[in-house]
């Protein structure tokens, strides 16, 4: 009994919300470009005022956009010569080779005394009380890349066909 309580004990301490154990993942965004626009909640997407119809829609559904701070990165989702998956910059300078994308993501506020995030700082519904209410703007895309964390690794396909050779 105590064993299965001291367990439990240390997988709440390393999976919590900031656990003894961090990894690269968990890099924050560093909100290096924080703009105004509009996010789409249909699409999932971050429209500009360009992407907007005259009725003030998303051009592409049709469905009115949040007003909204978004944080927006650079990234390459994909290398057309040399096979490379994603990474943050060109790898040369064929204009063919690496074409650079944006991803907009909303930017929300946080508490750091109780972890509870909305889309406004009015809007937080603090999950306890009697604390600091030290608000801080957060990226809702922190941790995964290009907002943060590690660059996701593209299978080879050499691991495929041995893999394949095992069945």
């Amino acid at each position: 009994m105590k064993l299965a309580v001291l367990l439990a004990g240390l997988l709440f301490l390393g999976t919590g919300d900031r656990g003894l154990w961090t990894s690269q993942e968990d890099t924050p965004c560093d909100l290096a470009k924080v703009e105004d626009g509009f996010w789409c909640l249909r699409c999932r997407k971050a429209r500009l005022a360009a992407d907007l119809d005259k009725d003030g829609a998303c051009a592409a559904c049709g469905l009115a956009p949040e007003k909204t701070k978004l944080c927006f990165k650079s990234w390459v989702p994909k290398c057309g010569m040399h096979e490379m998956g994603p990474h943050d910059k060109p790898c040369c300078t064929s204009p063919t080779c690496c074409r650079i994308e944006v991803l907009g993501a909303p930017v929300n506020y946080r508490c750091a005394g109780c972890g509870a995030t909305a889309a406004s700082e009015a809007k937080i519904l603090h999950r306890k009380a009697g604390h600091r209410n030290e608000i801080q703007l957060s990226c809702s895309r922190s941790g995964r890349f290009p907002h943060g964390g590690a660059l996701p690794m593209k299978k080879k396909k050499e691991d495929e066909g041995e893999k394949e050779k095992e069945k």
